[in-house]
């Protein structure tokens, strides 16, 4: 019988410039250990919000009451700005979701 190991550690710091999100898996199988280590920024802007990653992702973003706004493919090193009026937003991946003010 296999065994399987997930683990999942990620941080967030709130900087004046946005949100720097990152997190790390880790799987282990028959012995071996692969981590995968994931770090995405979301940046605002006057009515607009910039996603940024270094892996492959699907971002979401959320208006503040729960409807989705967005969905996007983002590849890694690449880069999206979305615009958006002001207000609050949630943006979501697979590891985070994070609370974000565009104004």
């Amino acid at each position: 019988m296999k065994r399987f190991l997930a683990y999942m550690l990620f941080s967030a710091v709130l900087g004046t410039t946005g949100i720097v999100a990152s997190g790390a898996a880790s799987h282990g199988g028959a012995g071996v250990e692969i981590v995968a280590e994931s770090v995405a920024t979301v940046t605002t802007g006057v009515g607009e919000m910039t996603i940024s990653t270094d892996q492959t992702q699907r971002f979401y973003v959320f208006s503040i009451t729960g409807q989705m706004i967005k969905s996007l493919e983002i590849s890694a090193g690449e880069q999206k700005t979305v615009e958006l009026p002001n207000g609050c937003y949630i943006v979501k991946c697979a590891q985070w979701s994070k609370k974000v003010v565009v104004r």
